[in-house]
């Protein structure tokens, strides 16, 4: 699951539905500024802090959606996203979240933050409070939180002086419809590291 992809879009498929999905996000040119690979693990860099943090945070950002098994490798990331039932007790409006990103943004300006994507993403300037939603769009889906996870990465990885840092301007995305295929995307995941570490020795 290396190399070059793009996002697949089903045609007909809702990315605002409940489901698992299971996401890779490559780095422009597959460098390799997240880490170092080490047999079955990865030694993040200050770069892959960052992605890991941002990663971990989706969930404060975005109550529809659940944070599963993900991995930081040197040069992709792969990740499964749950987005949650309508009813779900741990997705709501954070109203008061909300309400104060928009004040926020009433009282700042909003920058365009470049990125490797063919539409920029609007973001709000570096606050305090972090606060990141992307409030351009009211849309609760898949994409969203792609677009909101590479501006804000990029942000802070360009404010931490890498400045060429980029992704891959499209990203691959899988919808896990059974058990079987989350348990094995999953069983994927975790293994990544030392199935790279070998394919790299052979």
């Amino acid at each position: 699951m290396t190399g070059h992809r793009k996002s697949y879009r089903k045609a007909n498929h809702d990315y605002s539905s409940p489901g698992f999905y299971f996401i890779t996000l490559l780095v422009k040119d597959r460098n390799p500024v997240f880490g170092k690979l080490f047999l079955d693990r990865v030694e993040l860099s200050e770069y892959g802090k960052i992605a890991r943090s941002c990663l971990q945070s989706l969930e404060e950002s975005f109550s529809f959606i659940k944070l599963d098994e993900f991995i930081i490798m040197p040069d992709h990331i792969h990740a499964i996203i749950q987005i949650l039932e309508p009813h779900s007790p741990t997705r709501h409006h954070r109203k008061d979240l909300i309400n104060q990103v928009l004040t926020m943004m009433s009282e700042s300006s909003v920058v365009d933050i470049p990125t490797t994507m063919s539409e920029s993403s609007i973001v709000s300037k570096d606050t305090p409070d972090k606060s990141w939603i992307l409030m351009t769009r009211p849309e609760m889906h898949l994409g969203k939180v792609i677009r909101h996870y590479k501006a804000k990465t990029s942000f802070l990885i360009h404010k931490e002086g890498l400045k060429n840092f980029g992704w891959v301007s499209r990203y691959y995305d899988h919808i896990i419809r059974t058990e079987k295929s989350l348990y094995f995307i999953r069983k994927y995941i975790k293994e990544n590291p030392i199935r790279h570490y070998y394919e790299k020795a052979a």
